[in-house]
């Protein structure tokens, strides 16, 4: 290829993307619309403050990332998505914390998701939503934005187990707190029944879950205590009922 022809290709390449930036930067890519969808508890105002974004600027020039990382410092904000869809429309999609348990501080109830960010503090209890009783996080460490020590995000790991088991027996709707003794040593309260079930160390959660359900429906109208603490695998160790007096 002659050295003509090779200058002349070079032109025409450099030509195209000119032409492709020139046409990027029109008005045609100017945004003329912002969607944000998916937010329930976290307002527009909220996100739009985080974005940057405003109707006149260029989708090209918005830089996704930091838009991203931007939104995802509000304590409600688990992830985002966005999407340019072109020409000119910017789509935010939210997908927020959601409110797994309580833990109680003095007066007032922390607000915690299932990874153990504090998403929320209030003096209003919330209906349907477990408290966790025995957290090791300190009080002055109960703050929004921040997340459970390490040693409760383990004993967390547990108490989603034992809610997404008692979900697949149909008694997680009737859970009202989860106690936690030292490190090894669960309980639930079920208060709408007045009865308390002992899990112990929750090995073969399963059957104990079970075997609470059973108990359950056998003392139906009677408040006590359901005791599965003990080594399942031992001959005589059977879970029993014992009434309060």
């Amino acid at each position: 290829m002659s050295k003509k022809k090779k200058i002349l290709i070079l032109l025409i390449i450099l030509a195209v993307i000119i032409g492709l930036v020139v046409f990027a930067l029109s008005p045609v890519f100017s945004i003329s619309s912002i969607i944000i969808k998916g937010n329930t508890n976290v307002t527009n105002d909220e996100i739009n403050s985080k974005m940057n974004v405003k109707v006149g600027d260029n989708i090209f020039l918005k830089n996704i990332s930091e838009i991203k990382n931007n939104i995802k410092t509000i304590t409600y904000v688990k992830d985002v998505e966005i999407i340019r869809s072109l020409p000119s429309t910017f789509i935010v999609n939210i997908e927020e914390r959601e409110a797994s348990f309580i833990i109680e501080k003095g007066m007032e109830f922390a607000y915690i998701d299932s990874q153990g960010y504090i998403i929320d503090i209030s003096q209003e209890r919330r209906e349907g939503i477990p408290i966790i009783q025995g957290e090791e996080t300190n009080d002055d460490e109960i703050a929004v934005g921040k997340r459970l020590v390490v040693d409760d995000l383990k004993k967390l790991n547990t108490v989603l187990k034992i809610v997404e088991v008692s979900k697949s027996n149909d008694i997680n709707n009737i859970i009202s707190r989860i106690g936690i003794d030292g490190t090894n040593n669960y309980s639930i309260v079920f208060e709408s029944r007045g009865i308390t079930a002992h899990l112990g160390n929750c090995s073969d959660l399963s059957t104990r879950i079970l075997e609470v359900k059973s108990i359950l429906s056998e003392v139906e109208g009677k408040e006590g205590d359901i005791f599965i603490d003990m080594d399942l695998n031992e001959e005589d160790s059977y879970p029993y009922f014992r009434e309060k007096v």
